[in-house]
């Protein structure tokens, strides 16, 4: 029986630190940007080679894309973090080797560029969050 209660509180603890992990830290990190950064550029992406050049952009085609487009770089990219809030972006990456479905404790860096391909994970408050891979 009381081996049954300690494989029990395991179990509740990971439920409750993946929860913290996937739901709260990544929608306090949000929340945080959002309040941070009221001023965010809604200026719409230049679509022509001729006006990406004009605001500094590379007319390149990102990763897999069929076609190419502005990319624009952040101007903190590469910098260090360890919560989206720290970014332009409002998100932190992860350049770890491999993509862990574990919980890894974790720095990140703010992206170079404003269009995000690959995979990555974000780190939300020094540790990573859910894989997402993006074409």
């Amino acid at each position: 029986m009381k081996f049954f209660k300690i494989i029990l509180i395991i179990f509740f603890v990971l439920i409750f630190f993946n929860f913290i992990r996937f739901v709260i830290n990544p929608t306090l990190d949000k929340i945080i940007f959002s309040v941070v950064n009221k001023q965010a550029d809604k200026t719409p992406r230049p679509t022509t080679e001729k006006e990406c050049s004009k605001k500094g952009g590379e007319w390149r085609r990102p990763g897999p894309w069929p076609k190419e487009v502005c990319m624009l770089k952040n101007k903190d990219g590469g910098k260090f973090c360890f919560a989206g809030f720290m970014c332009e972006s409002g998100q932190c990456i992860s350049y770890l080797k491999s993509l862990r479905k574990i919980p890894v404790m974790a720095f990140g860096q703010c992206p170079k560029y404003k269009i995000l391909f690959g995979c990555l994970q974000q780190v939300h408050f020094g540790f990573t969050g859910q894989s997402v891979c993006l074409d």
